[in-house]
């Protein structure tokens, strides 16, 4: 695992701890650890070429650990995560904001780089279709 993801996830964890939502009064579900999430990550590159060519689509999107470890680790060309749960949202933004601010580090050292970066709310019931995403993901522990 690179050392930009592994600073991308210290940044995180600061926020809202290590499984997400922490005092900000944050639901606890479905969240992966930076570990798992990267080995998950390899597993998609082996077996369904998830590339910097990809668009990567995250249903249920939460915190946004997974659009920001994969447009961080992959650099994938598109990272887009949709979330309903209006309070996980507002969270996924403070990491985004985080992740961005990492990016535009004043000294020009920052290795972590998440442009292509987007966090949606909204139900992804309302999508017409799922183009133009070449990867589309989905973590249900139920």
């Amino acid at each position: 695992m690179s050392e930009s993801t592994k600073a991308l996830y210290r940044a995180i964890n600061f926020i809202t701890g290590s499984l997400g939502g922490n005092s900000y009064g944050g639901p606890i579900y479905g969240e992966l650890k930076m570990e798992s999430m990267d080995r998950l990550v390899q597993v998609l590159i082996k077996h369904t070429n998830l590339s910097k060519n990809s668009r990567f689509l995250d249903v249920g999107s939460g915190l946004g650990k997974p659009n920001l470890h994969v447009a961080q680790s992959v650099k994938v060309e598109l990272s887009i995560g949709i979330e309903c749960v209006e309070n996980r949202h507002k969270l996924s933004l403070t990491h985004l904001k985080k992740a961005l601010e990492l990016t535009l580090n004043v000294n020009g050292t920052s290795p972590v780089n998440t442009p292509n970066c987007y966090l949606v709310h909204g139900n992804i019931c309302d999508a017409i279709n799922l183009n133009p995403f070449t990867h589309v993901y989905m973590f249900d522990i139920g």
